[in-house]
């Protein structure tokens, strides 16, 4: 059974309205004023609230905005008065759900708290399997970007290891020259200088594919749940994403760097604004390899501004149409040609960024194609 706080100042009140829903099997609560009303939602959030209007200390007007104020809480919420000019649309403005006037009848209460709790359940259901569908969406999005970037990967992938294999070869014939004595003493020290460097390149297509392959593990994660959020450096998510496309860039001949001040933590979903800073630099390298320029580059910019740090792409296109600017966040509306993309990618962006209380924006301004990515500062 759903549990019921009773808030009234007329302890009588509260005494026969606990008896009788106690009797009926729900678990009750009482307080005599809205700060205590308050401390008992925080420690037993009730499924229903009924609240007296005129009460010292704290009113039922004050409480029930205290309460309001937590989102995720949703409670039925009756108001229960003796005030005749206290009328139903001021109990409306509030957020109750229901007036009841004393001298009142039980039944109407009951009666009350059965269509309204059935009401809030329905609605209930219904956002949850929006959030599904959402979720859905997003895993759908997440699955289709892991597929087209697979191919660039796995030939980027290709590239570094065949670098290791050919450059561990030329190391094993200079050793072998050396163990078997084949050069003279300045040849051999010419040799050795050789495989330091040779030994520097193969440890940086080493750790290269090392890290392609953990930005690739973190965008295949699973998206996590409100208390999977974790602190992790910006820049890390930032070159994860350039490491993803690194291919992209070299056969597109696009010049993407990197600027920040400082590395900076975020609290986040990684493998989510990972998906957001791939979508944009997607875009810009789909965008980018239609021009026909000799410099093509991506400029990716980090600053703090008062309590939000900004994460700014900008290439050297000329900017979105003026004709398609408003519609550019919408869901499935998309200018690449057909088989290209879904229209999906930007809309997904945005709804992430605000998730993480942030935002996802066109700058106008810029000559260039420019999008920011805001999160509020931790």
């Amino acid at each position: 059974m759903p549990s019921i706080l009773i808030v009234d100042d007329e302890e009588m009140i509260c005494t026969y309205l606990e008896m009788h829903f106690r009797s009926e099997g729900y678990e009750t609560f009482t307080a005599k004023n809205g700060i205590e009303g308050i401390q008992m939602c925080k420690d037993h959030q009730p499924n229903i609230i009924i609240s007296d209007i005129k009460m010292p200390q704290c009113d039922g007007v004050k409480f029930i905005q205290v309460i309001k104020e937590n989102s995720e809480y949703n409670p039925v919420i009756f108001y229960i008065t003796a005030y005749s000019d206290v009328t139903i649309d001021n109990a409306y403005e509030l957020g109750v759900d229901a007036l009841f006037k004393k001298p009142f009848q039980i039944k109407d209460i009951v009666s009350g708290i059965k269509k309204f709790s059935k009401i809030k359940q329905e609605h209930s259901q219904i956002e949850i399997q929006k959030k599904l569908n959402e979720h859905q969406l997003s895993e759908n999005a997440q699955l289709k970007l892991i597929a087209e970037l697979s191919t660039g990967i796995s030939h980027n992938i290709n590239n570094h290891i065949s670098y290791i294999t050919t450059s561990s070869y030329v190391l094993r014939k200079y050793l072998e020259k050396i163990i078997n004595k084949e050069n003279n003493e300045d040849t051999e020290k010419n040799d050795l200088l050789k495989m330091i460097k040779i030994s520097e390149k193969i440890h940086a297509h080493a750790l290269m594919t090392y890290r392609i392959v953990k930005s690739m593990k973190m965008l295949a994660r699973k998206n996590a749940s409100d208390d999977e959020k974790e602190n992790i450096s910006l820049i890390s998510i930032i070159q994860s994403a350039i490491d993803l496309l690194e291919e992209e860039f070299k056969i597109n001949l696009i010049k993407c760097t990197l600027t920040y001040p400082v590395d900076i933590q975020i609290k986040c979903y990684p493998e989510q604004v990972l998906q957001v800073f791939l979508n944009l630099l997607q875009n810009a390298c789909d965008a980018l390899s239609e021009l026909k320029d000799d410099e093509k580059w991506i400029q990716i910019d980090v600053s703090l501004n008062n309590e939000k740090t900004e994460v700014a792409f900008t290439d050297c296109g000329l900017g979105i149409p003026e004709n398609v600017r408003s519609h550019i966040m919408e869901a499935f509306f998309t200018t690449k040609n057909r088989g290209k993309g879904t229209g999906v990618g930007l809309s997904l962006s945005k709804r992430i960024m605000e998730a993480h209380d942030g935002t996802l924006s066109l700058d106008e301004s810029s000559k260039n194609t420019r999008f920011v990515a805001s999160f509020k500062s931790t």
